[in-house]
């Protein structure tokens, strides 16, 4: 079997921290670790390669850079300081990745003002300079493999003999599927100039869940300069929010094999008008009675609800405030204060202010507005008080 070593490399002070030898399955696995698991010196810069089979923390005095594929193993918890810095390493095919395998997870919970940043190594750094994250979970999944139903291997090249690139349940890992498995926090991180294609049409995202249960936390997270997507969902059931997508060369977000958990304020969001989207759905097919190149159509629902909308010109806004003009009589005309809402075109949301009979100023708002400036010398949003003005 092939030998996978893990190492820590450090500057020669290092030689005397611990150092400890396991042996699993006849394979040999060598760790040196700093104090047993990340203390002891600061300040370094440590590599780190192969599969790590102890829980481990990277800490934030130091940089840390990913060598080829680092696969989180055995059931152990690497955890991230708020502010350290990991970089993935380039060189050739030996792209780095973080693969957190089924039952191991990621700590990484930065904050606001010391996030966590997976960046490149590279002084010049580019999209796909290295490969990116990916979550294994154990939740369920619409695929199959090896004839497997719910177990699913996580495409970009990244599986093994061990079984380090496998997603979902129906295996020994695995039995069944669990739905609030829990692979870890991210919160504040921020994964830069990641997405790599180890295989045609088969590439790492810069964040991949495959399988991610609910238990799983992922929120306030930036990808920029991703060379796939951003973030890419396999099955699952893990719910995100707070997600921003920087100058991503593919999707921004996408979704496969039956996801079902939810997404909650994303930036660049999913605007409401007309457009095209490209949008990836899993369909039932009992009794395989779908072919590829067949068409399907696809009813996209959302929730409907009455409103009252205007054209935006109809609606004089500033900061502090938005109003319309209502005529009350014959050539008589008020100014009314307004909550608005969405926009869509050249309609915007009024969701309160209006009433049942107002006959609202739609053409020549503004210009009603400039008279009254004209003439009264201030602005009628200067009051809460509105009076009436005859023109």
């Amino acid at each position: 079997m092939k030998k996978n070593i893990f190492y820590l490399v450090a500057i020669s002070a290092m030689l005397t921290t611990s150092c400890r030898k396991i042996e699993m399955d006849g394979e040999k696995e060598v760790i040196i670790i700093n104090g047993g698991g990340g203390g002891g010196t600061t300040g370094q810069t440590i590599t780190v390669s192969g599969r790590i089979n102890a829980d481990t923390t990277f800490r934030k005095a130091n940089t840390y850079i990913l060598k080829g594929l680092v696969y989180m193993v055995g059931n152990h918890t690497l955890t991230i300081e708020p502010g350290t810095i990991i970089k993935g390493a380039f060189s050739g095919t030996d792209v780095a990745a973080l693969i957190i395998t089924r039952g191991s997870k990621l700590m990484a919970s930065g904050t606001e003002t010391e996030p966590i940043i997976f960046t490149s190594s590279s002084p010049n750094p580019q999209s796909g300079d290295w490969a990116g994250i990916v979550l294994c979970g154990k939740a369920g999944i619409n695929a199959s493999y090896n004839g497997i139903n719910g177990l699913y291997q996580v495409e970009g090249g990244i599986d093994n003999a061990n079984g380090d690139g496998l997603a979902g349940s129906g295996d020994a890992t695995a039995p069944a599927s669990v739905d609030n498995d829990n692979s870890g926090t991210l919160k504040y991180v921020r994964i830069e100039y990641a997405g790599y294609g180890f295989q045609p049409d088969k590439e790492i995202n810069s964040l991949t869940m495959a399988c991610v249960g609910s238990g799983t936390t992922i929120d306030h997270i930036e990808v920029a300069y991703a060379k796939d997507d951003a973030y890419e969902w396999f099955g699952g059931t893990v719910n995100c929010k707070y997600l921003i997508s920087f100058k991503t060369q593919d999707d921004d977000f996408d979704t496969d094999n039956g996801f079902s958990g939810k997404i909650q304020f994303v930036n660049p969001e999913i605007n409401p008008n007309p457009r095209i989207n490209l949008v990836r759905v899993a369909i039932p097919n009992p009794g395989k009675q779908l072919k590829p190149g067949m068409q399907a159509y696809v009813v996209l629902k959302n929730r409907q609800r009455n409103s009252l909308t205007l054209p935006i010109d109809a609606v004089i806004r500033s900061e502090k405030m938005n109003m319309v003009w209502i005529e009350i009589d014959k050539n008589t005309f008020k100014s009314v204060m307004v909550e608005t809402g969405i926009e869509s075109g050249d309609k915007i949301e009024i969701r309160s202010g209006l009433k049942e009979g107002d006959v609202v100023v739609t053409s020549g708002a503004y210009l009603l507005n400039s008279e009254y400036i004209f003439k009264k010398g201030s602005t009628p949003m200067g009051g809460h008080d509105m009076s009436n003005m005859k023109m």
